[in-house]
């Protein structure tokens, strides 16, 4: 595990004391001790400053995968595992303090509430459980929300009166006194791993010369996530409209802000950490420096404004491709009316799929013998023709018993279906007397390939006694000829 400086874009520390793979390293709030958890079911206590272990903490059975230092406290951890488990710890005495037993799969979110006075666990049995370490006895979530997939993260509002889940393809905002589902957002296209909560990363509230002071100047919230899409977006929490984005170079597994929204940190599935700075105007610095006051100007808009690249815009950035999305129409421009997407029939939409048996069920369901051969021959160019004869029981077995028995010997189709009925004879000789639909269905079939192989060796016959005919025929008449 490494420990970075995001002002200097350095590396400071490595933590190597992990029998197997860590996971979720957080700081206390002082920055003098770290936390961790591991595969192999502890969690661990370092010193910052030399990286030795302080304490271990063991009692889980499964991974470690989510840790967090409990609001406004240097003496309380909390953890959660695969072992579906949410515990509270004393950091001093190393002994577990609560024990939550409520989901039903690996919890892998927890976040303390900005009170202190609760907790909210998320797993992978698409439930968010909030926990309240002061209730006594066997404790039981106070509340579950159902978020409908598996819940990656968690995190409360400012206002501790709302918590925001993500997992899927969505993020969910809640109400925590009603329980209700107030939002559920879609913003990726990709499954969103992280989401966070900053009080103030946004710009600050409506600023006067008159107001002035540290109120005015204080930022306002704003909730940010981060998906497998490659890309972080932020939102206001008025109406949860999206204010920036920010694409990197792959799928995103977690965020974190620094304070103040000074510093973005985001790690990706491909190992790279990504750091982002932002750049603080002018004015704000002098603020800083003891230039604010009540006559102090007031300070620009300054929103977390992700760095973009400096190359020009074409085919090879992915801005080319989303440009103009959020310019309205003017009074003189033309309306384009959208391409109407077209309606694939059940078998060419089984066929896309892959799902090569429902598209010979809705081939032969159509009743015509032309798209069943169509689909047949396809499935025979796509080698799955075997696959989708095989398995089937009598009411999937005769709408195909009755296609070859009407078909096979229509010069159409017999050079594809005297294969197709081989291979269903192969298959199916050995549940004959199972059915006696099916038995009647492959009698009829027998007979119209007796009936036809005659037909075949009359012609063969006629055809045999001809030639000798015609070839003195011809012999006579080339006779003549000379």
């Amino acid at each position: 595990m490494l420990l970075y400086d995001a002002a200097a874009s350095k590396r400071l520390k490595q933590f190597t004391r992990f029998r197997e793979t860590a996971y979720s390293g957080v700081l206390r709030v002082d920055g003098e001790a770290m936390a961790a958890g591991g595969e192999d079911g502890r969690l661990q206590l370092f010193d910052a400053a030399s990286r030795s272990v302080l304490r271990t903490y063991e009692g889980h059975v499964g991974a470690v995968r989510a840790v967090r230092w409990a609001v406004g406290s240097k003496s309380s951890l909390g953890s959660g595992g695969d072992d579906t488990t949410v515990r509270l710890w004393d950091v001093a005495t190393g002994s577990q303090l609560r024990r939550f037993d409520g989901h039903a799969d690996y919890v892998r979110a927890l976040a303390p509430s900005p009170t202190g006075e609760l907790w909210a666990s998320g797993g992978y049995d698409h439930c968010c459980a909030l926990w309240d370490p002061r209730a006594a006895g066997d404790a039981k979530p106070v509340r579950r929300l159902d978020h409908g997939r598996q819940v990656e993260d968690v995190a409360f509002f400012p206002s501790a009166s709302l918590v925001a889940t993500a997992g899927g393809d969505c993020v969910c905002i809640w109400d925590l006194v009603s329980g209700r589902l107030l939002r559920r957002l879609k913003p990726h296209a990709k499954a969103v791993t992280c989401v966070k909560l900053c009080a103030d990363a946004g710009p600050p509230a409506a600023l006067e010369a008159a107001a002035g002071g540290a109120a005015a100047r204080a930022g306002t919230p704003r909730m940010l996530t981060g998906s497998l899409d490659g890309t972080v977006k932020v939102y206001e929490l008025d109406s949860f409209g999206v204010t920036h984005g920010s694409r990197f170079g792959g799928p995103i597994l977690s965020l974190a802000l620094a304070p103040a929204a000074e510093a973005l940190a985001v790690g990706m599935a491909n190992g790279t950490l990504a750091l982002r700075r932002r750049a603080r105007p002018k004015e704000e610095e002098a603020v800083g420096r003891g230039g604010g006051g009540a006559d102090a100007p007031p300070l620009p808009s300054a929103s977390l404004q992700l760095p973009r690249s400096g190359r020009r815009l074409d085919a090879g950035s992915y801005r080319y491709f989303i440009r103009g999305q959020s310019s309205k129409a003017a009074a003189g421009d033309a309306a384009v009316a959208r391409r109407r997407r077209a309606n694939l029939a059940p078998f060419d939409a089984a066929l896309r799929r892959f799902r090569h048996r429902e598209a010979l069920d809705a081939a032969l369901a159509t009743g015509r013998p032309a798209v069943a051969a169509a689909v047949l021959d396809a499935l025979a160019v796509r080698g799955s023709l075997g696959g989708a004869l095989a398995g089937r029981d009598a009411p999937a077995l005769l709408p195909l018993l009755r296609l070859l028995s009407r078909h096979v010997a229509d010069p159409r189709y017999a050079p594809l279906l005297l294969g197709v009925a081989g291979r269903v004879l192969d298959i199916y000789t050995t549940a004959i007397g199972a059915d006696a639909a099916v038995d009647r269905a492959l009698q009829r079939l027998a007979a119209v390939l007796a009936d036809e192989v005659r037909a075949q060796q009359e012609l063969a016959g006629l055809q045999g006694a001809l030639e000798p005919l015609l070839a003195a025929a011809l012999r006579g008449f080339g006779g003549r000829v000379g």
